[in-house]
């Protein structure tokens, strides 16, 4: 079915953070756990995952898994364990002895990476766009290790903040597996608030990140292009600079103060003719 949906090379088939315990309710399992060692649950999920492969292979299909397969890989057949790609997000995890990352190790073993991070995940609220940004990544040093990806879980981001907290976000990370070496945050903050700005003329709910100023002008949400506008000069992708965008909220934020100010000139005009009324009744009382 998925593949039917999806013509792309790879299927993530999951994985990780399987919590056997619940599978010895099974009075099955429970009596095949107790001939099976210690390490069962990594003999059965290895036999579930071998039948799960053998369909992909059919389909041609090539099978991706959390990084947790590399504690059962050595319980499936030797071809199937040789043609899985690893997607490794525990970054935080590191071999005691050598000091190696998941990813390194999977490496180790001849199977392609594809590099991913807890501090990658674009729906947790304390993952920047900033913090993505800097994150330090691995330098690629095999051919195996295809490059990276960021995830996004419904937890913290559903279809009411979807873009605002995946969006721009995602676009910090991809800069990083395109260009390698970080830019300074400021010079970085530049272009994404010029993608930011072309992003919301075309209906995407990006956040702010300067906080920036896109025109109304050259903001299209919830308003179609007529015919004309099809015919005329097309207008240049490139959002407005970050130096425009502060130029406006400063004019903005200064109309807005001066616009305070004649109000609290013209309350206090209007309570000292009260007082002076006042004051009036009272001597001719």
């Amino acid at each position: 079915e998925i593949s039917n949906l999806f013509p792309d090379k790879y299927i993530h088939l999951g994985g990780d953070e399987v919590d056997g315990e619940c599978w010895l309710a099974s009075p099955e399992i429970f009596a095949w756990s107790q001939q099976n060692s210690d390490d069962w649950k990594y003999r059965l999920q290895a036999h579930f995952t071998a039948r799960v492969l053998a369909i992909l292979a059919a389909l041609n299909r090539q099978p991706m898994l959390w990084d947790e397969a590399l504690e059962f890989s050595h319980h499936l057949p030797a071809e199937a364990a040789a043609g899985i790609t690893i997607s490794a997000w525990r970054d935080w995890m590191k071999d005691e002895r050598s000091g190696t990352e998941l990813w390194e190790r999977a490496v180790a073993t001849h199977k392609q990476v594809v590099w991913n991070s807890l501090s990658w995940y674009l729906d947790l609220p304390q993952n920047t766009w900033q913090s993505i940004y800097a994150l330090k990544i691995p330098r690629k040093v095999d051919e195996r290790l295809l490059g990276g990806e960021v995830s996004s879980w419904s937890e913290t981001a559903d279809e009411i903040n979807l873009q605002q907290r995946v969006v721009l976000r995602a676009a910090a990370a991809a800069e990083r597996l395109w260009s390698g070496e970080e830019s300074p945050l400021k010079v970085a903050r530049t272009r994404l608030a010029s993608l930011r700005c072309r992003l919301v003329r075309r209906g995407i709910h990006a956040e702010p990140v300067i906080p920036d100023h896109c025109s109304a002008d050259e903001t299209v949400l919830h308003k179609k292009p007529n015919k004309e506008s099809t015919t005329s000069q097309p207008r240049s992708n490139v959002g407005p600079s970050v130096d425009t965008a502060l130029s406006n909220q400063l004019a903005c934020s200064l109309i807005l103060n001066l616009l305070l100010a004649v109000l609290l000139l013209w309350r206090c005009k209007g309570d000292r003719r009260d007082l002076a009324r006042t004051s009036n009744k009272c001597k001719q009382a």
